[in-house]
């Protein structure tokens, strides 16, 4: 990660090679980084990517070389890095520079607002099922937390990504500006919400998602089909092997 001092905030950039994957290493640093900023000076942060990536999620090739143990690790350290920033008190803002799936938008929607490049090439979403990752009720909850569950229902069952317009259209992202606006009006907005009283704001902000976090930290006793249930007794490795073999092929023919 890299941290850059902007006074009351602070901007947090993925720095893990061109796709920020989220490997267990930069999923641990973000967990802690955001468990501890209340120990910081600044009341407020803004995350972004580099170049056209804000991330591409969940790091594929480690979960392929990892044993079943590990990825139980890394499985429940990605959620509780979701649950940090879900709970955080404090105005958390996404400047997504670019492409979103998967667990980049994961990490976007557990954020207060987010601001996407107005590119119709970028695209966002939660595209789990065609890589044979099963999404469990939590992240449904935050999903449809922004764009209903109607929407979050038939996407999630779809696994489609939309346009930052599409986006903006849904409810998915709050503003759609070019590529060289994106952190600007992050920025705007995060000393928008600083303007305000700051003990009301984090007040307010734990008020409204009350039944959000409730709802998502009933996730992991409440019966469903787990994530971890399903990668292991559903070939998940085999599945993901094939999905980046065909990412490659693409790649190398385009």
């Amino acid at each position: 990660m890299i941290i850059t001092q902007k006074g009351d905030y602070e901007i947090c950039q993925f720095n893990n090679g061109r796709g920020s994957a989220l490997n267990l290493e930069i999923i641990n640093e973000l967990n802690q980084y955001f468990s501890k900023f209340n120990d910081h000076s600044a009341k407020g942060v803004i995350i972004t990517g580099q170049g056209s990536i804000f991330s591409v999620g969940l790091d594929i090739k480690e979960l392929i070389a990892q044993e079943m143990e590990e990825t139980k690790v890394f499985f429940n350290a990605f959620f509780d890095l979701v649950m940090t920033m879900v709970r955080a008190p404090f105005p958390i803002v996404s400047a997504i520079n670019g492409h979103s799936p998967a667990g980049g938008c994961v990490l976007a929607i557990a954020t207060d607002y987010r601001v996407m490049a107005d590119d119709d090439k970028y695209q966002i979403g939660l595209n789990e099922l065609p890589v044979g990752i099963m999404a469990t009720p939590a992240i449904f909850q935050l999903y449809s937390f922004w764009i209903g569950k109607r929407n979050a229902y038939h996407y999630l069952m779809t696994g489609r990504q939309v346009s930052s317009i599409d986006a903006k259209r849904i409810g998915l992202v709050d503003e759609v500006v070019s590529d060289e606006e994106v952190l600007e009006i992050a920025e705007i907005k995060m000393k928008e919400f600083l303007e305000f009283d700051y003990t009301t704001w984090c007040g307010m902000k734990k008020n409204l998602r009350l039944q959000l976090i409730a709802d998502m930290e009933s996730d992991r006793t409440n019966g469903h089909t787990s994530t971890l249930e399903h990668f292991e007794k559903n070939d998940g490795k085999e599945i993901l092997t094939k999905k980046v073999m065909e990412l490659m092929a693409k790649r190398s023919n385009g």
